[in-house]
C-alpha cells in the first residue's frame, strides 16, 4: 500500500468529524401530553405537545398563494405570560428557521410572522403586539393578509397593521406542515387551549371580525362551514381520537393529527430551499462547504487514477464520493439538538467536488502541454 492511499480515507473521515460536530446526534422522543378538554370542544397543550398535519398541506399552499390573501382566525387561552421563542400556537411551517406563517408568543406579546418577498423565509421582521397575554380569558384572534398589509385583531379589535408593500407570497414553501402549539421540530412548545382554527385564502374585513368575535362572546362558534373563502375549519368537536378533521363545506384540507410521540431536534429533514436560494445564502457557511470539498478531486486523483487509467472516470469517482458523503452527512445533522440539516449543503459541497476536479482538469492539461 503506497502511503498516500491513507490520506483519502483520513480526509473522509475529516469531513464526517467537522459535519457532525459537536456530535449531539441521538433521537430524542418525547410523549405528546395534548389533551381533549372535557365538557367543551377544544384541545389542551401542557408542555411537551403538539398537534400537526401528517403531510404538508398542499393545498393551503396553492390557494393562498394564488390569492395572494389571507386569514388565520383562532380562539385560545394560554396558560401564563412567561412563554417565548415565540412559542408557536398556529404555525405554517418546516423547522424554526423557515415558515409561510407563524402566530406566536412571546411572554405578553402576539407574534405575527408571514413570508413575503418583503421579508425573510422566516418571516422576519414580525409583527408584534405587546400587552395581549395578561389574562386567562379565552382570546378571539385574527391575522389577516391583503397583498400588501398585515393586521392583527383582538377579540374584534384592529390593534397592529404593517405594510409589506410590494411584497407577495410567491416565495412560499410548499413542504411547510400546518403545527398547533409547537413547530413540527418539537422544539417551540406553547402551552394553553385551542377551541377553534379557520384559514382563509381572503382577508376578513374588520366588521366580519367584530361579528365573528362576537359570536364567540356569546358562547357561539365564530363562523359557519360556508364562510366564502373559507378553506380549512377546525371546531374540536370530535372530542375524542388522535384526528381533527376539517369540517368547513370545502372540506378538502388535511386532517390534524395528535401523534403519541414526537421527535425534538432542528430539522426534521433536510430543508430543500433550491427555490429560494438566496433567503438561505450564508457567505461564511458557502465558503466552508465549497473549500472543504476542493482536495477530494485531487485525493481520488492520486490514488486511483494507475488504476482507472480515466481522467473522466476519476471524476465521476470523486463527484460520487462527494455526494454519499455529503448526503450522508445532511442526514445524520437531523437527529442534532444544534446543527440544521440543508440540502443546499449538499449544492456547496458538490460544487467544491466540481471546483477541484476542474482545476485538476486544467493542471493535469498544462503539465501534458509542458511536456
Amino acid at each position: 500500500m503506497r502511503p498516500i492511499n491513507i490520506f483519502l480515507p483520513v480526509y473522509l473521515v475529516g469531513l464526517f468529524m467537522v459535519g457532525l460536530w459537536p456530535f449531539d446526534f441521538g433521537i430524542r422522543r418525547t410523549e405528546n401530553h395534548v389533551r381533549w378538554l372535557q365538557g367543551q370542544e377544544g384541545i389542551r397543550i401542557p408542555p411537551g405537545g403538539m398537534v400537526r398535519t401528517e403531510m404538508p398541506p398542499r393545498n393551503l399552499y396553492q390557494a393562498m398563494t394564488e390569492a395572494n390573501a389571507l386569514t388565520i382566525e383562532t380562539v385560545i387561552r394560554t396558560d401564563h405570560h412567561r412563554q417565548g421563542g415565540p412559542a408557536r400556537i398556529v404555525s405554517y411551517s418546516m423547522g424554526t428557521r423557515a415558515c409561510n406563517f407563524t402566530l406566536g408568543q412571546e411572554k405578553d406579546s402576539l407574534v405575527f410572522r408571514l413570508r413575503t418577498g418583503k421579508s425573510d423565509v422566516n418571516g422576519l421582521p414580525s409583527v408584534n403586539v405587546p400587552g395581549v397575554f395578561v389574562t386567562d380569558e379565552p382570546l378571539h384572534i385574527a391575522a389577516t393578509y391583503d397583498g400588501s398589509s398585515a393586521r392583527l385583531y383582538v377579540n374584534g379589535r384592529l390593534l397592529k397593521e404593517q405594510s409589506y408593500m410590494g411584497g407577495d407570497l410567491q416565495n412560499w414553501n410548499d413542504s411547510c406542515f400546518l403545527v398547533l402549539g409547537n413547530e413540527i421540530t418539537g422544539n417551540r412548545p406553547w402551552q394553553g387551549e385551542i377551541h377553534c382554527l379557520a384559514l382563509y385564502d381572503r382577508t376578513l374585513g374588520n366588521g366580519e371580525i367584530f361579528r365573528h368575535y362576537s359570536m364567540v362572546r356569546r358562547g357561539g362558534r365564530p363562523l359557519n362551514r360556508a364562510e366564502p373563502g373559507l378553506l380549512a375549519l377546525y371546531t374540536f368537536e370530535e372530542g375524542k381520537g388522535k384526528y381533527l378533521f376539517d369540517k368547513s363545506r370545502a372540506g378538502g384540507s388535511s386532517p390534524l393529527y395528535i401523534p403519541p410521540e414526537f421527535r425534538v431536534s432542528n430539522t426534521v429533514f433536510p430543508m430543500s430551499p433550491f427555490h429560494d436560494v438566496m433567503g438561505y445564502l450564508d457567505l461564511r457557511d458557502l465558503l466552508v462547504n465549497i473549500l472543504g470539498f476542493l482536495p477530494l478531486a485531487v485525493l481520488v486523483y492520486l490514488v486511483y487514477y494507475r488504476r482507472l487509467k480515466s481522467f473522466l472516470l476519476v471524476g465521476i469517482v470523486a463527484l460520487a464520493l462527494g455526494l454519499a458523503v455529503s448526503l450522508s452527512v445532511e442526514i445524520v445533522q437531523t437527529y442534532s439538538m444544534q446543527r440544521w440539516a440543508l440540502t443546499l449543503d449538499t449544492l456547496y459541497n458538490v460544487s467544491g467536488t466540481v471546483l477541484g476536479f476542474l482545476g485538476l482538469f486544467i493542471y493535469h492539461r498544462f503539465m501534458r502541454t509542458e511536456s
